[in-house]
């Protein structure tokens, strides 16, 4: 009999090893399998992008890829997160290294202490620049890049209302090189939930792309399931298979915690059945509720919960009217709480008069939460 790969007995027990990782933001083998333009590092690739998604869609994922394929092109990384003072950041630390270590002088003199290798994401203080000193480097720091069929690439992962302010200034600093030279490229990452709390007048960026973390087709996630099961010389049940990846809804976290616990569900028989699709299911529900629905859901108000458990007590779309009478509000009430729920990425407009969840899975976890 052959023995499996990646697994193997002791005496009685099945050491596995899972080909699924149930943990945020370890998700590249799921992302590589999007189409998305964001993710590809090319000429045809948005220059500047907002990457909308929430937690475990896969956007921390693509930024790691984007900034591996930069290095691998020799191109400069500029990597941050959205934390207060990022823009002082880089006009403060990231900016003057990177300035020293391609010999440019900043403000008539160099910067010293910074050696070239250290330039793929360096942090250190130096004194403040203004926005337009910003734009003026980062221009020096592009002209003297492309003379080398090279470029920068900044990322600045998770923004929220609060420090998307600061993304404006760095981007604005940024926006008319954007528009000039193919060597310089921005991708930021934002939850849908933070980008519906900005102004409307602050959701669009004149050269930034606004794009949503799509979903793995089923198909893509049938075939990761088929190989997964396949290094360990295991085999799904038809029916099996078809709920497991149904249960996914695409969403790449989804997809690595029902196939982990699939997988951790078959480790006695070696049998991906239905029981184990039941339990892994239940798990990786309760996990992704803890991971991604209460943490939204926390910042709620109550009768934005009512409204979502409204939609949850139907299957698929849900009528508008069927949730007027079912929360005992004028219809009025309910399309301001209705609007604000869209806007937040919560829900979306199914069709005229009809809304479902637009986050994979939220339902269940409301059913399971109520």
């Amino acid at each position: 009999m052959n023995r499996a790969v990646g697994a193997r007995r002791i005496g009685e027990a099945m050491i596995v090893k899972s080909p699924f990782d149930p943990r945020l933001g370890v998700i590249p083998e799921l992302v590589a399998a999007c189409d998305w333009p964001v993710a590809e590092f090319s000429a045809s690739a948005p220059r500047g992008c907002l990457l909308l998604g929430f937690p475990g869609a896969g956007k921390t994922t693509v930024l790691d890829g984007l900034e591996q394929a930069a290095r691998n092109n020799n191109w400069a990384v500029i990597a941050e997160n959205a934390t207060a003072g990022v823009s002082a950041r880089f006009r403060d630390a990231h900016v003057p290294a990177l300035m020293d270590a391609l010999g440019i002088s900043v403000h008539g003199r160099r910067v010293t202490g910074v050696s070239a290798p250290q330039f793929f994401g360096v942090a250190r203080q130096e004194q403040s620049s203004s926005a337009g000193v910003l734009h003026e480097s980062f221009k020096q720091i592009v002209e003297v890049l492309a003379q080398h069929n090279s470029g920068v690439l900044i990322t600045i992962d998770d923004l929220n209302a609060h420090t998307f302010t600061e993304f404006e200034e760095i981007f604005a600093a940024i926006a008319p090189l954007l528009r000039a030279s193919a060597y310089v490229r921005v991708v930021a990452t934002m939850s849908p939930y933070e980008f519906g709390k900005l102004p409307q007048n602050k959701q669009e960026l004149p050269g930034c792309v606004i794009e949503k973390c799509a979903p793995l087709s089923l198909t893509q996630v049938r075939e990761l399931f088929i190989n997964a099961a396949a290094q360990l010389e295991w085999q799904w049940e038809e029916t099996a298979l078809t709920k497991a990846v149904a249960a996914t809804h695409g969403y790449p976290l989804l997809v690595q915690l029902i196939g982990h616990h699939c997988i951790d569900a078959a480790k006695q028989s070696g049998r991906l059945d239905d029981l184990c699709v039941q339990q892994a299911q239940s798990i990786a529900l309760q996990e992704f509720a803890e991971l991604v629905v209460r943490p939204l859901l926390a910042e709620l108000s109550g009768l934005d919960l009512v409204f979502l458990q409204a939609v949850a007590a139907e299957e698929g779309p849900v009528k508008i009217a069927n949730i007027v009478a079912r929360m005992g509000r004028s219809a009025d009430t309910i399309a301001q709480y209705r609007r604000r729920l869209v806007d937040r990425g919560l829900l979306e407009m199914a069709r005229r008069g009809w809304v479902d969840f637009a986050l994979p899975g939220m339902r269940e976890c409301l059913r399971q939460l109520h």
